[in-house]
C-alpha cells in the first residue's frame, strides 16, 4: 500500500488547498490519501481516510514542500510514503480539472448542515453579505494607512470594513452581514454596533485552534457559512477567504481593498476568480490588484442575494 499523508501542519483552509494535488497524485500514482487532522469529526473528504502519521511511515518517505514539475513527478514512484505539505508547483493544465471536483468531496457533518440551514432560514427574507476579518497571525497596522505591497500577511483596518459595509447599506438598507472573525467579538465593537450583524454559534467547539487562528466561532461552520454568500467582503491573502469565495459552495465574488490606501480615501473593488486553482493568483491579485475591478459607485456593487445553503 502506497500512502499519501497530509498532516495538521497549517490551518484549515491551507490544508484543504492541498487536497486537489493529493487526488491528482492518487489517480496518477495510486497513493491512498490519509488525513491526520483534528477536525475530521466536523467534515469528511470523500475518497480519503482518517489515519495517524506514525513513526514507521517515515520509512521510504518523501516530504513534499514544493513540487517541481517534471523532476519531482518522475521520482515519486520510488517512494512508498509521501508527506504532502504544499499545494504549489503543479501547472494549471495538470491540476485544474481536480480543483472544484475536489471541493465537492468535502461533506459537512449533517448536524451542522441542519443547524446552518435553520440559522439561515431565519434570515431568508434578507440579502446576506459575508464578511471575513482575518487578524491573529496577520499584522494589523495601526493608524490611517494600509499597504499590502510590502508584505503578504497584512490585516485590513476596521475603518475599511466600516466604509464598505456602509456603502452596501446605502444600496440595501435591510442587508445582514454574516461575520466570521479571528479573536474575540469585542475587538470589532465598531462593526457589531453599527451594522445588522449575524454570527453562527454552536455548542461544539472547533477542534483545531492552529496558532494565530483562534476564534470564538467555529472555523469549519464559518467557512461553509461564508460560502453560502454570493458576495463576501474578504481578507486579502487569506486562504480562508480564498476557499470561501473561489472554491467551496456556489460561485461568489470577493470585495477587496485597493492595495495601498488611506482612511481619508478608502477604496474598494470586486474580484472574481471562481474555480481558479492557484492560490498564487489570489495572493497576486490581492497585493497588486490584478483582476481587481474598482467599484466607483453603488451601481458597481455586485447584486446581493439571500444566503444559499442548498449545495450542502
Amino acid at each position: 500500500m502506497k500512502n499519501l499523508f497530509i498532516t495538521n501542519y497549517v490551518g484549515l483552509a491551507s490544508r484543504l488547498e492541498t487536497l486537489p494535488l493529493a487526488f491528482m497524485l492518487k489517480d496518477y500514482y495510486a497513493y491512498e490519501i490519509n488525513l491526520d487532522w483534528p477536525d475530521l469529526t466536523d467534515f469528511n473528504v470523500v475518497g480519503s481516510k482518517r489515519k495517524k502519521f506514525r513513526l514507521h511511515h517515515r520509512l521510504n518517505l518523501k516530504k513534499i514542500l514544493s513540487l517541481n514539475v517534471p523532476e519531482d513527478l518522475s521520482n515519486l514512484r520510488k517512494h512508498k510514503n509521501l508527506n504532502l505539505r504544499s499545494q504549489f508547483g503543479v501547472p494549471d493544465y495538470l491540476i485544474s480539472k481536480y480543483y472544484l471536483p475536489t471541493y465537492q468531496r468535502i461533506k459537512l457533518n449533517p448536524v451542522y448542515i441542519y443547524q446552518l440551514h435553520d440559522f439561515f432560514l431565519k434570515h431568508s427574507e434578507s440579502s446576506v453579505v459575508g464578511v471575513h476579518i482575518r487578524r491573529g497571525d496577520f499584522i494589523l497596522e495601526k493608524g490611517d494607512s494600509y499597504d499590502a505591497t510590502e508584505q503578504e500577511s497584512v490585516s485590513v483596518p476596521t475603518w475599511w470594513y466600516v466604509y464598505v459595509m456602509s456603502k452596501i447599506v446605502e444600496l440595501n438598507s435591510s442587508v445582514k452581514f454574516f461575520i466570521s472573525y479571528t479573536g474575540h467579538e469585542s475587538a470589532y465593537k465598531e462593526i457589531f454596533d453599527k451594522f445588522d450583524c449575524i454570527t453562527f454559534r454552536t455548542h461544539q467547539k472547533h477542534s483545531d485552534d492552529y496558532f494565530g487562528h483562534f476564534s470564538e466561532g467555529h472555523a469549519v461552520c464559518d467557512l461553509f457559512a461564508l460560502a453560502c454568500c454570493n458576495v463576501i467582503i474578504a481578507s486579502p491573502c487569506s486562504s480562508f477567504s480564498h476557499v470561501a469565495v473561489n472554491a467551496l459552495g456556489n460561485k461568489s465574488i470577493a470585495i477587496l481593498p485597493r492595495n495601498k490606501m488611506s482612511k481619508n480615501r478608502p477604496e474598494y473593488g470586486s474580484l472574481s476568480i471562481w474555480g481558479k486553482q492557484s492560490r498564487n493568483l489570489w495572493y497576486d491579485s490581492c497585493r497588486s490588484n490584478e483582476n481587481w475591478q474598482r467599484i466607483h459607485s453603488l451601481n458597481d456593487i455586485p447584486s446581493l442575494k439571500p444566503a444559499d445553503c442548498k449545495w450542502f
